[in-house]
């Protein structure tokens, strides 16, 4: 493997600072200190916040030294056993599982009052519904097939048997657990029985009147469906109708639609008797329901209109949306190429068309409306061509007038003088690499072995703040090929000390951080650069390239 070694390039990010009251921070201590601790000189940044705190007015650098070495927040135990965690929508309370199996329970704790166990039910996959003191959950029904099952698992230890004897215990879960809402604040419970539907992971609606559920009838295991079931307990009624397998929901914030991953196998498929694994239809997903069954491995995914009852299959993986339902993204691999895509969820609905037998009426005469035609677009070019050429007519400037373009008018020859600046939807336009800046090198990590570490700086050259910048690295092989892309936010840099100790997942959540270390991704002034850092790890053979270009920001 050729490796281009590049010496590390210093990079002095400025950060704007500012009290309370409006004071400055004292320049270079503060800001000194925070590089200082971002590259991972921590004896002198820690040397240098404890001087600064103890000088006269130190009172003030609290919140920020604090935010920077992670003390300003109190960390409270719930639980030394714990899995699934989640919050309630207004933050009241938290839920969590404990146990394994058919002894599974899930709490819900009140942090606001000690950590008060609000409830303990025998189930799993609780979430809370939006009017925030009733959850639903699964809940087990007692089941001498399943108590067998429980007690095969504890027997079989840590040998070969205990892949089996937990297949199977997953599938009596899926088998036995009913649909179960309750009242937090009377304990009151109403369960819906759904005998003969295998099911996991239940999900409610934005409004929580209704609940979704991935499931397959034990008589039919040739499909799976999405079912909804109401809140206050009917029979349950699929909302798809696509043959095939599915697996998980995501329901949109709003109440339009859903999206649901379709898989190949049957993800509720019954494990052989007597046997070391899964039917041959497949393996259940979903470690018995624990956290619900995600999307599937198969790359593809569906959008549910729940108005239409339509769905449109997509190809890609890890759909998230955003926090009101108008954008989907989602991650979309080519050969050795992964990008993350932003269509809009839903089509836009089809203009209206009218019935064949309806006859356009008749024009009485075409001039006159070619005449009133020309007049509204001279009056229209009239108003905005002065604004397209930067000429500013008092009163006439003032008004909000879209420009021809804006409004879809091309006139030949002319238009082309009147174009606009080219889109900039992604907010990459302006930002710029700083050459100089740009790096690479290959750090040995303690677990994950060699990685490539690419590093520069991304300059702000709007004429206004900008957040959230963010650049796209990628590696590549003999003959331009290639094999690792990734997309980073600016202002998140590990020292080789912390590349070389701290594990993958840690690494990639200091990366993730769109705001960047101590916030100097947000905000960042005109002419202002923040440093950036990309991480990869699993190297092929080969890898001598590389290259940087700007992804966007946001205002």
């Amino acid at each position: 493997m050729r490796m281009r070694r590049i010496a590390w390039a210093a990079v002095a990010v400025s950060a704007l600072l500012t009290t309370v009251n409006g004071q400055r921070a004292p320049r270079p201590d503060l800001e000194t200190a925070m590089l200082a601790w971002d590259r991972g000189d921590y004896v002198a940044a820690l040397t240098a916040f404890k001087t600064l705190l103890r000088a006269q007015g130190g009172e003030q650098w609290l919140e920020p030294i604090a935010l920077q070495t992670g003390e300003l927040f109190q960390t409270r135990e719930i639980t030394p056993d714990g899995s699934n965690p989640r919050f309630s929508q207004d933050g009241r309370f938290v839920a969590y599982e404990a146990g394994a199996g058919a002894s599974r329970v899930t709490r819900v704790v009140e942090p606001g009052a000690a950590m008060r166990v609000v409830a303990e039910v025998k189930g799993y996959s609780l979430a809370f519904l939006p009017q925030g003191d009733r959850v639903v959950y699964l809940k087990l029904q007692p089941a001498e097939e399943l108590t067998r099952a429980q007690a095969e698992l504890d027997q079989a230890g840590q040998t070969p048997a205990r892949l089996a004897a937990q297949l199977r215990l997953s599938w009596l879960q899926y088998k036995h657990g009913d649909i179960a809402t309750r009242n937090l604040s009377t304990g009151q419970e109403r369960v819906c029985p759904t005998e003969g539907l295998l099911k996991s992971a239940v999900v409610p609606s934005a409004d929580g009147r209704l609940l979704y559920l991935t499931g397959v009838r034990e008589d039919d295991p040739s499909r799976s469906d999405i079912y909804k079931v109401a809140v206050d307990c009917d029979h349950p009624v699929a909302v798809t109708k696509e043959p095939g397998y599915k697996t998980g929901v995501v329901v949109d914030p709003k109440g339009s639609f859903l999206l649901y991953g379709t898989v190949a196998s049957n993800p509720f498929a019954r494990p052989a008797e007597g046997g070391g694994g899964a039917a041959s239809a497949g393996r259940p997903a979903g470690g018995g329901g624990r956290g619900g069954m995600g999307f599937g491995a198969s790359g593809s995914f569906a959008i549910l209109d729940l108005k239409t009852g339509t769905a449109t299959a997509v190809t890609g993986a890890s759909p998230v949306l955003s926090a009101d339902g108008s954008m989907l993204a989602y991650v979309s691999r080519s050969g050795g190429e992964t990008s993350v895509l932003e269509p809009a969820p839903v089509a836009e609905p089809v203009a209206e068309k009218k019935p064949a037998s309806a006859k356009p009426r008749r024009a009485g005469s075409r001039k006159p409306l070619l005449a009133v035609l020309g007049a509204v677009v001279l009056c229209v070019a009239a108003l905005t061509l002065p604004r397209s050429l930067g000429i500013d007519i008092p009163f006439l400037s003032d008004l909000q007038i879209p420009s021809l373009s804006e409004m879809g008018i091309e006139i030949p020859f002319i238009g082309d003088l009147f174009k606009s600046e080219p889109e900039d939807s992604a907010g990459g336009l302006k930002l710029a690499l700083v050459p100089e800046g740009i790096a690479a090198e290959f750090v040995a990590n303690s677990s994950a072995g060699m990685l490539c570490v690419v590093k520069g700086q991304v300059r702000n050259s709007y004429n206004h703040p900008r957040s959230g910048m963010r650049v796209t690295v990628k590696l590549y092989t003999a003959g331009n090929t290639v094999v690792k892309t990734a997309t980073v936010f600016a202002g998140n840099v590990l020292s080789n000390q912390e590349l070389s100790s701290l594990d993958l997942i840690a690494i990639n959540a200091r990366l993730k951080n769109s705001s960047g270390a101590s916030n100097m991704n947000v905000g960042v002034k005109p002419g202002r650069s923040v440093p950036f850092m990309a991480v990869f790890s699993n190297l092929p053979d080969g890898v001598d390239e590389y290259s940087v270009e700007v992804a966007g920001s946001t205002p």
